[in-house]
């Protein structure tokens, strides 16, 4: 499934656990108030590290960008012990270390 976020899915109560509950009926469904993001986060849930590499290679190919600030995507892999973590949380933390990485 592709899953849109939705500003509702930043909510501070809304854990990582819970979207990924909800991923087969919102597959392909565009929300009516997008979440708006500094940088677009690509994250992969149920791929094997072939697959994943695979896919952030071919996604990274197609030059995409997005967000507030027009950026290339960040990757990240959806682990266990992120399970219960907020999404604005999780997101914050992923980009923080994406932008720490860019500096490099």
């Amino acid at each position: 499934p592709i899953v849109a976020l939705a500003q509702a899915d930043l909510r501070p109560r809304v854990k990582l656990r819970d979207v990924l509950a909800k991923l087969a009926e919102c597959d392909s469904v565009l929300p009516d108030r997008p979440a708006q993001v500094r940088v677009p986060l690509i994250l992969l849930s149920g791929f094997s590290t072939v697959q994943m590499s695979l896919t952030v290679r071919s996604l990274s190919a197609m030059n995409l960008v997005g967000g507030t600030s027009s950026s290339r995507p960040m990757f990240a892999a959806a682990v266990p012990r992120a399970l219960e973590k907020s999404l604005r949380t999780l997101c914050d933390e992923i980009e923080g270390d994406h932008l720490a990485n860019q500096r490099r």
